[in-house]
């Protein structure tokens, strides 16, 4: 696990200007915390393409663009958070995304059998992503 100093370096390395350390390293944090959800975002919608269904991403696309820009608006705008609420926005976002579509995926009519009751979390793997990605001990 990086501290503090060497998420610094990362993000020098990166070549972001120095007054914005501060909120990279947050923004990398959060979504890095949040991968779970953007991997998944890719990956369903990459799912659906597959199968010939381009219509369904879009629309997941469009609702995770309205909740993104809706929490952009709440959590810079409103509450000030600068780079951590645009990251939280896009993580929520890609949430909302991948919610809509398994619940988009188990209305529909598919060659393979699909229900919500499938779908198995490992806490302990879960963690170790959290950890990774986040600064949680």
């Amino acid at each position: 696990m990086l501290d503090k100093k060497e998420h610094f370096k990362k993000v020098a390395d990166m070549q972001a200007p120095e007054a914005a350390f501060g909120q990279t390293v947050a923004y990398i944090r959060i979504c890095g915390a949040g991968m779970i959800a953007i991997v998944s975002y890719n990956l369903i919608g990459a799912i659906f393409r597959s199968m010939g269904d381009s219509k369904t991403p879009l629309i997941t696309v469009g609702i995770a663009c309205i909740v993104n820009i809706a929490g952009d608006l709440l959590l810079i705008a409103l509450l000030g958070l600068g780079a951590k609420g645009a990251a939280i926005a896009t993580v929520s976002a890609q949430v909302v995304s991948v919610v809509a579509s398994l619940i988009f995926i188990s209305k529909q009519k598919y060659s393979f059998e699909f229900s919500l009751k499938m779908i198995r979390f490992d806490g302990g793997i879960i963690g170790r992503v959290l950890r990774l990605g986040g600064h949680f001990k």
